[in-house]
């Protein structure tokens, strides 16, 4: 087993090849021997003929395999118990069921080979030893890789102009440096130490320089070094940074030369980075680009400036995919090693690990398995510095700070890379933390070290943890009452203080079979004091106006106007919404009709789809008008994501409650909760806006008494299509700016409208599709205050028609009548068409519409039909005379 161990710590670096047959030798040799010991064990038995009974035999044979006693133990077991219960709650079983006994176990044995082989005083040194000419060959090995542009050992070319030794990239080379270089720095102290401290420094200078061996740890230290900064890792640098740092929280006395090799290290290396890979330690590139649009903007100069435009290489948008995959598995995770597998059901670019070792763990294991893994790797830190504080021997002292202070920049490293996730570097790791544990077990002995570490036998360590469990139970179940008394008060205070809803509230479709609950007058007002106030009678089948019957009257043209809010008629009475209104014009040109007003808040082709589907149709209508709003394709987006789906792929319902198919439990107390919705509008939203703006762009915005969605809108740092739909409701509006956008989000309106159009033409139904305008494309005073909120400019009159235009080229692609009645409104008139604030529109741009569309051809040519036939014109013959012959 010791001869396994050497040659992993040799070879780790090397090959991947090596590391899995020297393990496999490890292992084999370890269940041989221990096999031989149970087998002896037995055979000492029969020769004093001693009768067995079978739970003894068993109790026999598992003490045979039990592994070496060390403060890891109870830690380490945990962690096992929590890897094979999420064998079984994997979304994979049997890819985590092989991680579990190829991967797992075989590490936690190297853990426990280190310790049972490494157990002699002469098998540590050696074991230094075989690692200081391994250090010694693949620094060499790199260095010379810098100058013939590959290296001896595996014929790696530079990365980038980044040596990686025998690595597959510079960050890996980087990790294994940052044990390296700490590990040779702790021992150079011990060195610098063991001399004879002489009066004079000269003296003891002579006296170090003096030995060979001391020159040649030097020597790969500096060689060392010189390699970690010639990896341009930053992620690896930092490690190596706070390695330092935590080296220093042992050795005290000794802070000014970690400092002065930080220093040194920074200032020689960060202008090279700079140079071949074009970053700096803290930013993505070290060349500010202007845009030559925007000349005004300044250049960052501080360091929190340069530290916004620091985005990992990409590690951000890496992580923020990871955190999706966190949110629906946050306690079990999805199962060891399915990350890649776990991945292909999310719409994610980047198909490949997150770079960042914690998430990923939590990814897969959940906030458990996270739990349980930090312990152990804690536990082992603690019980390393217990031990560091009761020894005398400097030796040991420093290979234990060596090993932690290297562990911990490795894992100060993973934060930012893969290392846990590399067979090479996850080698390193759990061979060095059973390194740690050996030389305790050597210079301590194994009862010792469970004296400081606080070790008890197995069944005080149950009853202690039982006890602590229980007292644990007590304390969260008190924090949970008094969370509970204070959510009772706090929802009570919200529902009595809270005030009367939003008045757009109380228009969106709640019941799947009716727009709103039959047989009610709602009476609504604008949430800006003296702008509307109007009243909205509801018909006993759910539908705004007068009453109908179910069976339409013969003679009479039955028409559907679908919609959203402003085919509902926000701010106008019954007698003054379009829908009305075309009746009312209808009537006037002798076409005896009925148009059933079927709008309602936040509807869109999806929602009319699904409504005329399961609800209008029932009532036979001769025609359909779908009145088509720049809003309607935000509202498809969002609510597409609300969509409950059948086995065959078709709509059941829309709930609030999903996102994508899944549940959300913060939506649903957001729903319910009165406190919940005010935490979620003005403390969730709020941060989250925080987020994308930044700390010192949002008080600025908020100083300067703009809307942050407005700015967020209209900002061109921020280039997330998904963050640019969940602000922009009117993104349809921004025409040709966000024209890439438009069109991308367009194909999935496109497909609801093309399934209403074969869905009515199934029924031999004629559908016309309408479009009116918002104020901004009427007058520069229309919509005057509540353009400003959505980032539109004030006293402009907006002239991009790109919306029109391809929303009318579709319908004349497909066949369907298109009416059009921004031409209707007059220009720039000091009429109000529109509200202020609100944005919809008043009575007087209802008229406008409605007489635009009944007197559109398109309309007069599907009216047509249903026209009263043309009275035959009078024709007057003159009278014969009867004398005339």
């Amino acid at each position: 087993m010791a001869f396994s161990c050497y040659a992993l710590i040799f070879f780790a670096p090397i090959s991947t090849a090596l590391i899995e047959s020297f393990a496999g030798l490890g292992i084999a040799a370890y269940f041989v021997k221990h096999i031989a010991l149970c087998y002896f064990q037995f055979v000492k038995i029969k020769r004093h003929r001693e009768s067995v009974s079978w739970p003894r035999r068993i109790s026999i044979f598992v003490h045979s395999f039990k592994p070496v006693s060390t403060p890891q133990n109870i830690p380490t077991l945990l962690f096992i118990l929590v890897s094979i219960i999420l064998i079984f709650r994997s979304q994979f079983f049997s890819i985590s069921f092989e991680a579990f006994f190829f991967k797992l176990i075989q590490h936690i044995m190297l853990f426990f080979i280190m310790v049972e082989s490494i157990n002699s005083r002469d098998r540590l040194k050696r074991f230094v030893l075989t690692f200081f000419v391994s250090i010694a060959v693949i620094a060499i090995n790199g260095l010379f890789q810098l100058f013939s542009s590959h290296d001896f050992i595996r014929g790696f070319s530079l990365v980038d102009g980044r040596i990686v030794s025998s690595f597959k990239h510079p960050n890996d080379f980087g990790s294994y440096l940052v044990i390296v270089v700490l590990f040779l720095f702790n021992y150079l102290a011990f060195l610098s130490a063991s001399v004879a401290q002489p009066k004079r420094m000269k003296d003891s200078i002579i006296n170090f320089f003096a030995k060979p061996f001391n020159l040649w740890i030097l020597f790969l230290f500096v060689l060392s070094f010189i390699c970690l900064g010639l990896t341009y890792s930053r992620g690896a640098w930092l490690g190596c940074i706070l390695g330092f740092i935590f080296t220093c929280l042992y050795r005290k006395k000794k802070i000014f030369a970690p400092l002065l090799f930080i220093i040194l290290f920074m200032v020689v290396f960060s202008p090279l980075m700079a140079k071949i890979r074009k970053v700096s330690f803290i930013t993505d590139n070290v060349v500010i680009v202007i845009p030559a649009d925007r000349p005004n903007v300044e250049a960052p100069t501080g360091v929190m400036e340069h530290l916004k435009l620091f985005g990992g290489m990409g590690r951000n948008s890496y992580w923020q995919d990871t955190y999706k995959i966190i949110k629906d598995f946050p306690v079990w995770g999805t199962g060891l090693n399915t990350y890649m597998r776990i991945l292909q059901r999310y719409n994610i670019k980047w198909s490949a690990y997150p770079h960042n070792c914690y998430l990923q763990m939590m990814a897969e294991t959940g906030i458990v398995g996270l739990f349980a893994f930090l312990w152990m790797v804690i536990s082992l830190f603690r019980t390393s510095f217990r031990s560091v504080l009761r020894l005398d021997d400097p030796f040991p002292i420093s290979l234990i700070i060596g090993s932690m202070s290297g562990l911990f920049a490795f894992l100060v490293h993973s934060t930012f890379d893969t290392n846990l996730y590399s067979v090479q570097l996850v080698t390193l790791f759990w061979l060095f933390m059973g390194f740690s544990m050996a030389v305790q077990r050597i210079y301590l002995g194994a009862d010792e070290l469970d004296n400081i570490s606080g070790k008890r036998s197995w069944l005080s360590s149950l009853q202690s943890f039982a006890l602590t469990l229980k007292r644990l139970f007590k304390i969260v179940l008190l924090n949970l009452f008094i969370l509970l008394i204070l959510f009772a008060v706090g929802e009570i205070c919200f529902r009595i203080f809270r005030g009367p809803p939003p008045h757009l509230t109380q228009l969106v479709q709640r019941e799947k079979k009716t727009l709103f609950e039959p047989n009610q007058n709602l009476g609504s007002a604008s949430d800006i004091l003296g702008e509307f106030d109007y009243k909205a009678h509801i018909n006993h089948f759910g539908y705004r106006g007068k009453d109908f019957n179910f069976s339409k009257e013969k003679g009479r043209l039955r028409i559907f106007a679908v919609g959203d809010s402003f085919t509902f008629g926000v701010g106008s009475n019954d007698d003054q919404t379009i829908p009305f209104l075309i009746e009312q014009n209808l009537k006037e040109k002798g076409v005896q009709s009925e148009v059933i007003n079927a709008g309602i808040g936040h509807a869109s082709p999806i929602t009319h789809y699904v409504n005329l589907r399961d609800m209008h149709l029932q009532y036979d209508p001769d025609m359909v008008l779908l009145l088509f709003d720049l809003t309607d394709l935000w509202d498809d987006w969002h609510t597409e994501r609300n969509a409950i789906y059948d086995a065959n792929g078709e709509i059941i319902e829309f709930n609030p409650l999903y996102v994508d198919g899944k549940k959300s439990r913060w939506l649903a107390c957001v729903n319910y909760s009165a406190f919940c919705k005010y935490v979620n509008d003005k403390i969730v939203r709020s941060f989250r806006k925080l987020q994308l703006l930044g700390f010192r762009e949002y008080l600025k915005v908020k100083q300067e008494g703009k809307r942050a969605k407005a700015v967020i809108i209209n900002s061109r740092d921020i280039e997330s299509e998904e963050v640019i739909m969940e602000y922009d409701g009117l993104l349809m509006l921004r025409g040709l700016e966000k024209k890439a956008l438009i069109d991308k989000q367009w194909e999935r309106t496109k497909k609801y409208l093309l399934k209403i159009n074969n869905l009515l033409k199934e029924r031999n139904i004629p559908m016309v599709l309408i479009m009116y305008p918002h104020g901004i494309y009427v007058g520069k005073d229309q919509w005057a205050k509540g353009r400003e909120t959505w980032g539109f400019e004030a006293d402009k009159l907006y002239t991009d028609y790109y919306p029109f235009e391809f929303v009318e080229s579709f319908a004349k692609e497909n066949g369907i009548p298109f009416i059009n009645t921004l031409g209707a409104f007059p220009l720039n008139s000091s009429e109000k068409f529109f509200f202020n604030w609100d944005g919809h529109m008043t009575p007087a741009g209802n008229k406008i519409v409605a007489k635009g569309v009944v007197d559109s051809p398109a309309l007069e040519e599907v009216v047509k039909p249903f026209m009263p036939p043309p009275e035959a014109p009078i024709v007057s013959y003159p009278l014969e005379d009867s004398n005339v012959r």
